[in-house]
């Protein structure tokens, strides 16, 4: 009985970034732990003992949720709490669009570049491939539902469609003949998923939402494609003061 209680209590453990499954305004949804609070257990026996609360991130909603959530109410994001608590794919809730709004600024703000003609000096210090690789380990280690065999081949999923449709879905007109030229100097560098960094990986984000997931054949392919977009997006919102500066290119 004591060995199950520790393991029980190992289980237990949730660290920041952490995926999880909890009850916010009366409905079940799945967020990330930003921040973990305690405060002291109003006990007599045990004064000094503390309990936590935690904020977390909604996925759903994309914002901070407002109230503390007791530890008892956190839940890991496993298959059987998916299960368990009846979670729905996001493309339930969410018709078009879902990116944070930061990135979002990001990416109205690098339309305008471009328009301006000020674009991006090839390469990124952090190339696509490198960011889908720290991304994959992110999730290995945060989201228990997921598997290092899933999630590799999400991976590789999302390589290919930015290698495949760099042009024309995620170029615009006026980068394709800096596209052209990198690609005939720089020999050594075969594909562009090498080269081009956050932005066009966030522009591959928007085109997956926007036109891409509505051309898978079946439901289901949709409702998984979208949701590792929604987790990518996640992703480069918690680290975008890393990946999204100028002084990563050129």
């Amino acid at each position: 009985m004591k060995v199950k209680q520790q393991v029980e209590t190992q289980q237990k453990k949730i660290y920041i970034n952490n995926y999880i499954i909890t009850k916010s305004r009366d409905e079940w949804i799945e967020g990330r732990i930003i921040k973990i609070i305690e405060v002291p257990k109003p006990s007599e026996e045990k004064p000094d003992m503390n309990i936590k609360k935690y904020i977390i991130y909604s996925l759903r909603h994309n914002i901070i949720c407002e109230e503390e959530i007791p530890e008892h109410s956190i839940h890991r994001s496993s298959i059987e709490n998916y299960k368990k608590f009846k979670l729905f794919p996001l493309r339930a809730y969410v018709e078009d669009i879902h990116i944070p709004v930061d990135l979002f600024e990001i990416l109205k703000n690098d339309y305008k570049s471009v328009k301006d003609k000020k674009m991006i000096v090839l390469p990124s210090k952090f190339p696509i491939s490198k960011i889908l690789k720290e991304f994959s380990k992110f999730i290995v280690a945060n989201k228990p539902s997921i598997s290092e065999d899933e999630i590799l081949e999400v991976v590789k999923g999302f390589t290919w469609y930015f290698d495949k449709l760099i042009n024309p879905f995620i170029l615009y007109e006026c980068e394709i003949e800096q596209y052209i030229q990198y690609f005939e100097k720089e020999k050594n560098v075969n594909l562009p998923s090498n080269c081009y960094g956050p932005e066009h990986l966030l522009r591959m984000i928007f085109a997956i939402q926007k036109f891409l997931v509505k051309d898978c054949m079946d439901y289901e392919t949709q409702d998984v494609i979208f949701e590792y977009s929604v987790y990518l997006c996640d992703f480069l919102n918690i680290f975008l003061k890393k990946y999204f500066q100028e002084k990563n290119y050129g």
